[in-house]
């Protein structure tokens, strides 16, 4: 996955990935009959009967739709990873983004020590002599002390910074990949291996 598209993006991107592996899952027994065709077993047809050589197919089609759903849960684990590191990637970018670059020790102690109301003065000073950097100190002093009518102030001014915002609390109100997790996701959702009575019943 691509850690330039915003979060939402990349959620979009793993549901759209999941949702192909679960759809291919409810598909298993045609996938499984396209792996082992009826031709294979005429030789047991001819020494065993046709019955016996479909009971045969049937066992050999179940195993193969055991493995393709394995493959499954292989591609639906390497699809959160690719996310959750897709993930990482974009809060590190956003965070460097509304990370102030230039400040100097005093204005760091003014920043903290600062409550709500100075603070959002000192970042409408700073907007109107265009001082980014000390727009970015305040916000993150905001974030840190949950100073939310500051951050909230310097979001609407700042468009720019609230669609960062936006992204770095939504990332962080996603939960962290667990491949146990996943496992479970997809053992409770996607279709279960075909039994052989329902695979003897396909081929008539």
């Amino acid at each position: 996955m691509n850690s330039r598209m915003t979060i939402f993006e990349l959620v979009d991107a793993k549901v759209a990935a999941e949702a192909k592996i679960y759809r291919d899952a409810f598909d298993l027994g045609r996938y499984a009959g396209e792996a082992v065709t009826r031709t294979q077993y005429d030789s047991v047809a001819n020494a065993l009967g046709d019955a016996e050589a479909k009971k045969v197919q049937a066992n050999d089609m179940q195993n193969a739709a055991q493995n393709l759903r394995e493959e499954l849960l292989t591609k639906t684990l390497e699809v959160n990873q690719a996310f959750d590191e897709a993930k990482s990637k974009r809060q590190e970018a956003l965070e460097a983004a509304v990370d102030p670059k230039d400040v100097s020790t005093g204005e760091l102690i003014q920043a903290a020590l600062a409550g709500s109301e100075e603070l959002t003065s000192l970042v409408d000073l700073a907007l109107s002599v265009d001082k980014e950097d000390a727009v970015l100190l305040a916000l993150r002093v905001a974030r840190q002390n949950n100073l939310e009518d500051v951050e909230a102030h310097i979001r609407t001014v700042r468009p720019d910074l609230d669609e960062i915002c936006g992204e770095l609390d939504y990332i962080d109100e996603l939960p962290d990949n667990n491949p146990d997790d996943v496992e479970a996701r997809f053992e409770s959702i996607a279709a279960a291996v075909p039994s052989k009575e329902s695979l003897l019943r396909s081929m008539g």
